[in-house]
């Protein structure tokens, strides 16, 4: 009876000591953030295609902001951004700051004029600049567009 009793005992040491360390292993769940692509992009008249510029720069002596159409010797000025200063912070579109879009088949009767809108710096560092515009407007055959610019080199 002794012996049964120190089998069991041995038996159940053994099986609290296996059992309590096997447990199950921990598993983490990341969910991974949206990152947005080095360059700019934009969105026209509140569509879901998304185009692309090209050899975005800023610009420090103007504070402007310059995106083309096309890359290499035909490229134009598609876009330009003209602020008074490019720290991180919201500007609201107005005299001092605004938006020139030269888009593919403008004239002077389609042109889009931008009246209200804002264009975001998120991030001022390491000679990069990002952020986010938004702008509305009339007069013309976009009536707004909407993107993102993401470490576009200050030169």
């Amino acid at each position: 009876m002794k012996q049964a009793k120190t089998i069991f005992s041995i038996l159940a040491i053994v099986s609290v000591v296996i059992f309590s360390s096997c447990n199950k292993a921990s598993t983490t769940t990341t969910t991974p953030t949206a990152s947005t692509a080095d360059g700019f992009t934009w969105t026209e008249n509140g569509g879901t295609t998304v185009k692309t510029g090209f050899t975005p720069f800023f610009l420090t002596q103007s504070h402007s902001l310059f995106v083309q159409d096309a890359a290499g010797a035909s490229a134009g000025v598609l876009f330009e951004f003209s602020l008074t200063t490019f720290v991180v912070g919201t500007y609201n579109l107005g005299p001092n700051y605004y938006i020139d879009f030269s888009f593919p088949g403008h004239t002077s009767s389609n042109k889009f004029d931008p009246n209200a809108g804002s264009f975001v710096i998120t991030s001022n560092a390491n000679g990069k600049i990002s952020g986010t515009f938004t702008a509305t407007g009339s007069a013309g055959t976009i009536s707004s567009v909407k993107g993102n610019f993401n470490n576009i080199s200050i030169q």
